[in-house]
């Protein structure tokens, strides 16, 4: 894991690919695709996907509700409609947590605050 705050790109996961199972870019890029696929295929089908050591993958339903537009201040129902959640593994959120003791320590990540508008909190930004 780097201290920057950039996300892990597909690109730089297709190079990683290259460079641990020394394969080609296509290869790489088959391989990805095809655990994609297969993980949406079967979020629609079954609305689960566990993943030992990462977590799992759920559709949920969000029931309707009501909301407002932001541009017109106009009032509206928001439909009932199904989203992706992310639960994380015991041993993924251990080695999270590890991660972030350690960059706290060195002064590498802030702690959670209130710097988001709302005063939602930031959740620990990490520093470039």
């Amino acid at each position: 894991m780097t201290s920057t705050s950039t996300p892990l790109t597909r690109a730089e996961l297709i190079q990683i690919l290259r460079e641990r199972l020394s394969i080609s870019s296509k290869d790489a890029n088959r391989i990805i695709e095809s655990a994609l696929d297969a993980i949406s295929d079967s979020l629609a089908k079954n609305g689960t996907v566990s993943l030992i050591g990462l977590g799992r993958f759920q559709v949920k339903l969000t029931p309707a509700r009501p909301g407002r537009n932001p541009k017109t201040g106009a009032y509206a129902e928001v439909p009932k409609h199904f989203r992706p959640t992310f639960t994380m593994s015991r041993s993924l959120r251990d080695r999270l947590m590890d991660y972030g003791q350690k960059h706290l320590a060195l002064g590498k990540v802030t702690a959670p605050g209130n710097a988001r508008k709302g005063g939602k909190g930031n959740g620990g930004d990490v520093e470039a």
